[in-house]
């Protein structure tokens, strides 16, 4: 979603590709990545997870616009929270259908993952320093926690501000 809106704003932005900074854009990139990732699963009293994540990334250019492969290894947690009933399911009253709030215990579910994405971005420079990159592609993961495999979408937008690099998206598993 993110993605297909900017590419329909693209137009809003082309003038950022016929700037001087694109004329220097740089082949490849390579760098270390941290910051935090929020996880969760479509459960039942289901709730995020924050967790560090930490890897390699890196970029190179496909054409001549300043269209991008994306790479890269990630370290991750894809667990999630979520609250159980404490006591067997026979045992709630029948005041409380769905248990009373006191009877629940919430758990955490670590999924300690390695993920290798895959896909495109395209690098607008608004600036000589400010790139925006919105990205699109796959990725897949290996659960070092539940040995499984997961294969997914991703997409999103992030942005250069000189060596420093920040973005925001999404990983929808589809396994």
């Amino acid at each position: 979603v993110v993605f297909l809106f900017l590419l329909l704003a693209m137009p809003v932005f082309s003038f950022a590709q016929f700037n001087a900074a694109n004329k220097n854009a740089v082949k490849s990139h390579i760098g270390l990545r941290a910051g935090i990732g929020i996880s969760t699963y479509n459960l039942d009293d289901s709730r995020a997870l924050v967790t560090p994540l930490v890897g390699l990334a890196f970029d190179y250019k496909i054409a001549s616009i300043p269209l991008y492969f994306d790479s890269g290894v990630y370290y991750m947690d894809l667990g999630t929270g979520f609250r159980d009933f404490k006591y067997p399911y026979h045992m709630v009253s029948t005041q409380y259908p769905n248990g009373h709030p006191e009877d629940k215990t919430t758990h955490t579910l670590h999924n300690h993952s390695l993920m290798i994405p895959a896909g495109v971005s395209y690098h607008l420079y608004l600036s000589n320093k400010i790139v925006l990159q919105p990205f699109s592609g796959i990725y897949l993961s290996y659960g070092i926690t539940n040995e499984k495999i997961d294969l997914g979408l991703r997409e999103g937008v992030g942005m250069s501000f000189g060596k420093f690099y920040t973005n925001i998206g999404i990983n929808l598993g589809l396994i």
